[in-house]
């Protein structure tokens, strides 16, 4: 797999490779987490530093040996595991647009809405919508109420070429418009731009429609970590403050009770850039860092986020577990796992899967339900 990048010296270019497998990043850096930086600095520290006294938090490469976890009883692994082995929910393709959080946050609103139909079924719902919207509050500068961001003008025109967008403005259109459904508008996934956007999105049956699924602001939950301006706390990165709880803990909580999560992931530049598309990834979807990114270059290169539907337990560490998500790379992402023999493995192709320290680590943004 090969991954369309945005790099920082140039503009955002798709690459291919001869499987046509391509990760379009779509998960924009928080602001002023593009300056490089040294190791030990602000940004290597808000990523890497945040949890390094807590046990465990560097994967140890030699616990890779596989084992046989005990299965953990949770309804959300049972339903998804359900709904991934048939033909209720097919895994869908981003294409080569960058969109992969319209597609995490349209994949957690049609889960948790599933939960709430009679018949248990998923009502697809449109992710064209969603970045369409998305982006046309990108252009107007507009956040959630009482948060602004500031970008340099540099950073403004990387998103703006790249179409990279914010989870914080998918919660921002949840709530002030909705998301209409997938059989109203379905997804150009032929478009060769990255920031291309549909504007039929704006019609008026289609608005008409997505505000039938607007949302409460208070039914949602939003986080970022704040940008490394200054020194940064070893406790708590977050502009929403989390404390001393870690993002795993507090992701297995809204798992248990039934909540998916979308979660966006840095995306380093050097050895970092095979945890999302190295073999493992591709063949079996399962994305694992660096134990140490050998390389000056510490700064990320670009996001990726995915949807949180379950966790599994680790093959040997009790303290660690294996988020299993949903990815927007087709059936392509995840090729191999049926298989493959091992567990724990994802349900099927499309799904991957992240360790829980990774998630302390990594995800800079994420957002989900309230409550279930």
């Amino acid at each position: 797999m090969v991954w369309a990048a945005e790099d920082l010296g140039s503009s955002p270019e798709a690459i291919d490779n001869e499987d046509g497998l391509v990760l379009v990043p779509g998960a924009a850096l928080p602001p002023g987490w593009r300056a490089p930086q040294p190791k030990g600095g602000p940004v290597h520290r808000a990523l890497t530093g945040l949890y390094e006294s807590v046990k465990g938090t560097f994967y140890d490469l030699s616990a890779r040996s596989l084992g046989s976890p005990a299965p953990i009883a949770l309804a959300i692994n049972d339903r998804v595991e359900a709904l991934s082995s048939g033909t209720a929910w097919p895994v869908r393709q981003q294409g080569r647009r960058g969109t992969c959080i319209a597609f995490a946050v349209a994949a957690a609103e049609e889960l948790i809405r599933s939960q709430e139909n009679a018949g248990g079924q998923i009502d697809p719902l449109s992710e064209e919508f969603l970045y369409y919207w998305m982006r046309d509050a990108w252009n107007d500068r507009r956040w959630p109420a009482g948060w602004t961001y500031n970008f340099s003008a540099a950073e403004a025109e990387k998103i703006d070429a790249s179409g990279t967008t914010f989870l914080a403005q998918a919660y921002l259109i949840l709530t002030t418009k909705g998301i209409c459904s997938r059989t109203l508008l379905g997804y150009n996934n032929t478009a060769s731009s990255l920031n291309h956007v549909e504007s039929q999105a704006s019609s008026t049956a289609f608005v008409t429609d997505a505000v039938t699924r607007k949302l409460n602001p208070s039914s949602l939950v939003w986080n970022i970590v704040k940008a490394p301006q200054s020194d940064i706390s070893q406790t708590d990165n977050w502009v929403h403050p989390v404390g001393e709880t870690r993002v795993s803990d507090l992701f297995k909580v809204k798992l248990n009770a039934g909540s998916p999560i979308a979660a966006a992931f840095a995306l380093y530049g050097g050895n970092g850039r095979n945890a999302w598309s190295g073999a493992l990834a591709e063949d079996y979807g399962r994305v694992e860092y660096p134990h140490q990114i050998q390389t000056d270059d510490y700064q990320p290169v670009a996001g990726h986020a995915v949807c949180i539907v379950g966790y599994k337990a680790h093959e040997t560490r009790p303290d660690r577990v294996w988020f299993i998500f949903r990815n927007s790379l087709g059936e392509e992402f995840g090729r191999d796992v049926d298989e493959s023999n091992a567990e724990p493995r994802p349900w099927a192709n499309g799904y991957g899967m992240i360790l829980s320290n990774d998630v302390d680590r990594y995800c800079w943004e994420y957002m989900f339900r309230a409550s279930s």
